[in-house]
Parts: C-alpha cells; sequence; structure tokens
C-alpha cells in the first residue's frame, strides 16, 4: 500500500495518495511504534501528499514532526534526516517563503557534500530544491546552472526527471533561449506521448503543455497553438492566466532579439 499511495503521488493523484497512506501510517504506528523507521517513512510521505493539495500547515507539521524525530534518533546529518530537511524546506518554499528555503538549503549542501558525497542521489535532491527556491525568487541564471548539472545524473525514466526539466525550461524562458526551451518541451512531451512516461493529465504534463504553449504565444504562432491545445485539452487555454511566469518579459526577450 505504501508504495501504491508513493506511486499516485508521482502521478498527480495526493488525494488518493493522502488516503492510502493514512491506512498505511495507522497500521505500522499499531504494529512498529510511531518512531519505527517505517511509521515515519509513511508519515512523511504522508505529509507531502498534503503539501501537493496545497494544505501547506498540516504538511508542515507532519514532516517537520519527522524531522526532529530522525534528528533525535538518527543524528542530524543522517541521510534520512537531511532528506526530512528537503522536504520540509520544499513545504516552506510552496508556502511562499522560497528566501528562507533558499537560505537554508544553500547551508545543508556542504554538510549533504561531506556526508553523502557530490554524486548521491540527496546531494541532486538537495541542489534541485535549491533550484526550485531559486526559480522562485527570479534567480533565473542561478537556477539554470544547477539544473544543468543535475538533471544528467537523474535517470530519465523518474518522475523528477520530468520536474527538473520544466524548471529549466522555466528559466532558460526567462532567459530568453526560446528555441532551446521550445526543443526541451517538445522533447519531454514526445516522450510522454510516445513511451506513456505521464498521462496527459497529469499535472506536470499540463505544466510542460503550458511552458510550450507560453513561447508559441510570445511568437504568435497560432496554427501550433491551436494544434497543442487539440493535443493537451487539458492545459489552461487562457496564456494570461498560466502560472509561473509572464508573457511579457518574454516579448521583451524577443523584441531585444530583434534589435
Amino acid at each position: 500500500m505504501f508504495n501504491l499511495g508513493r506511486t499516485y503521488l508521482h502521478l498527480g493523484q495526493p488525494e488518493k495518495c493522502q488516503e492510502l497512506l493514512v491506512a498505511v501510517v495507522n497500521k505500522r504506528r499499531r504494529f512498529f511504534g510511531p518512531n519505527h523507521p517505517d511509521t515515519l517513512m509513511a508519515r512523511n510521505e504522508l505529509g507531502m501528499s498534503y503539501c501537493a493539495q496545497k494544505r501547506f500547515a498540516v504538511a508542515e507539521i507532519l514532516v517537520r514532526n519527522v524531522l526532529e524525530t530522525r534528528k533525535r534518533i538518527l543524528g542530524e546529518e543522517h541521510s534520512y534526516a537531511l532528506w526530512s530537511i528537503n522536504d520540509v524546506l520544499k513545504v516552506i518554499c510552496d508556502r511562499g517563503q522560497p528566501a528562507e528555503a533558499a537560505k537554508m538549503l544553500e547551508d545543508i549542501i556542504p554538510v549533504v557534500s561531506r556526508t553523502l558525497g557530490e554524486s548521491h542521489i540527496g546531494m541532486s535532491m538537495t541542489k534541485s530544491n535549491l533550484a526550485r527556491a531559486y526559480i522562485r525568487l527570479k534567480r533565473w541564471k542561478e537556477a539554470a546552472e544547477l539544473l544543468k548539472v543535475i538533471i544528467p545524473a537523474i535517470p530519465s525514466s523518474y518522475p523528477d526527471w520530468f520536474h527538473a526539466m520544466s524548471s529549466y525550461v522555466e528559466a532558460r524562458i526567462y532567459l530568453g533561449e526560446l528555441a532551446e526551451a521550445e526543443k526541451d518541451c517538445s522533447a519531454m512531451l514526445d516522450r510522454i506521448t510516445i513511451q506513456k512516461a505521464l498521462t496527459l493529465d497529469n499535472p506536470r504534463t499540463v505544466v510542460i503543455a503550458e511552458q510550450l504553449l507560453k513561447i508559441y504565444c510570445a511568437q504568435a504562432r497560432y496554427s501550433e497553438i491551436s494544434a497543442l491545445k487539440k493535443r493537451f485539452p487539458a492545459m489552461n487555454e487562457n496564456v494570461d492566466q498560466l502560472p509561473h511566469f509572464d508573457i511579457i518579459p518574454v516579448r521583451r526577450e524577443l523584441e531585444g532579439a530583434k534589435t
């Protein structure tokens, strides 16, 4: 049930994930105790399912509780404690405090490097979360530089690969690298449709399609806009209401390139 719950989370179905993980947490607490590693793992993932539903207050309570328990039992520099720190900071970033999250992530990178190593998945996760915070802070160049290094280390079969690539696309759009961003968007969407890596209505898929829509709208490519909307009907057709970035800076980059 635990693995199925996590799968639902990766598939963009956090409500189903939450339902399963509540049952898992209750069973593990009863059989193993509240502080058993397996119970803590389930509680942490339950917290992240609440985060995905934007229920940030309860998410932060859960993941902070797991963090403090892991620090007390395993030590502050244990890999699971560092994992929990990342998840707490992810919640903080998503609830609108990216500056605080970025500062704390910058502070723990030397610890992760010393204890886990540069090539450990924990380092990729930490840098990915830092890039996420940089994007929220509109520090596009720093985000792009981090993601360029991180992405080759993430297996392309992982859902997190699509998230990192989408973040990279967003940063490149704001840096004026529209051709490269479009190429990356198209490659991701082709992989999704051909290899069925994600469903067409998965939130990650929709975000990528909306990023490509932004690029097309900035360049007034109306036939491609129409085709994209038919291909991905779940995306928001109102470009002015799309999340993540404003169309105006993109147009300015295009106008600057023409002069």
